[in-house]
Formats: structure tokens, C-alpha cells, sequence
């Protein structure tokens, strides 16, 4: 299954992607709430998370606004409430969603580079050991504006205070 890259804030393609993957969980929980009494209450709330379990397997980083959306549900008439096991794997979708250790699609990259450099300069208050220069590559790796450092020259700064 390919799953919509994590780390990244939820788009309106994804809610396409959401529209389409996961048309039949959205279905079933719409005919359950046409259909609602307090004797098939069961019956919805388990259709509430399965849609959730759809949407954390097709597009991770969207949960939380579906959630958001669907939160009426949690309420009377309806009163669904996760058990501990729904709650557990909705966390998982979550740490999934917020995983920044995924692979971006390189056409969701960008590269900006900036070339740091700092020099010694003695103060009153004490002097900095010297300094070098620092090449560094920030690439966006999401539109959500999550950035990845690559540091290619580590700088080490000792302040002596007096």
C-alpha cells in the first residue's frame, strides 16, 4: 500500500485520496447514522473507526482532522468512545503521521543552501576560540515546512566567561 507521505500537514489532494480509499468505510458509517437507534449504536461506533483506521492507512497525516471532524460522534446521541485497543492503534496512525523518517517524494523537495561564516572576536566578557565556515543544506522536506539540517562542517563555540 502506498501510503501519502508522513511528517507533512494534510492537503486537499489527500482528502481526494481520503474520498477515494475509503469510500466504502465512509458509506457504511453514513448508512449507520441514517439508521441510528440506540440498539445499533454498537454498529455505528464501529464504523466510526473503521473509517479512522482507512484514513490512518491511506493518509496517516490527515487523522487528526478527521478525527476533528468526526468528533460530533463522541457525543449524545451517538456516544462512541474508543477502547483501549482503538485508542492504541489511532496513536500509531498518529507517531505514523508525525514520523519524519519517511521518504519524501522527491518532488515535494527543495534545497536551499547558505554559507555560514563567523570569525573570533574577543569581548568584555571573554573571548570566542575561532570559528569556521559553515556550509549548510536545509531542505524542505514537506510543505508543511519540516526542515531537515545537513551540516557539513561541525562548528565548535567555547565561551569563556569571566
Amino acid at each position: 500500500m502506498d501510503v501519502v507521505g508522513a511528517c507533512r500537514n494534510c492537503t486537499q489532494q489527500d482528502f481526494m485520496t481520503i474520498q477515494e480509499s475509503c469510500k466504502d468505510s465512509d458509506q457504511k458509517l453514513i448508512r449507520a447514522q441514517n439508521q441510528f437507534s440506540k440498539e445499533n449504536e454498537t454498529s455505528l461506533c464501529n464504523f466510526l473507526f473503521q473509517f479512522y483506521y482507512c484514513v490512518g492507512d491511506h493518509v496517516p497525516a490527515c487523522l487528526q482532522q478527521i478525527t476533528g471532524k468526526y468528533a460530533r460522534y463522541y457525543s449524545s446521541p451517538f456516544d462512541c468512545h474508543p477502547t483501549p485497543e482503538v485508542t492504541l492503534k489511532l496513536q500509531n496512525y498518529m507517531v505514523k503521521a508525525n514520523d519524519c523518517s519517511s521518504k519524501i517524494p522527491n518532488d515535494h523537495e527543495t534545497t536551499v543552501k547558505y554559507n555560514i561564516i563567523t570569525s573570533s572576536q574577543p569581548s568584555h566578557m571573554g573571548k570566542h576560540n575561532s570559528l569556521n565556515s559553515t556550509n549548510v543544506a536545509i531542505k524542505n522536506a514537506s510543505p508543511s515546512g519540516t526542515f531537515l539540517l545537513s551540516v557539513s562542517t561541525i562548528v565548535l563555540c567555547y565561551l569563556d566567561i569571566l
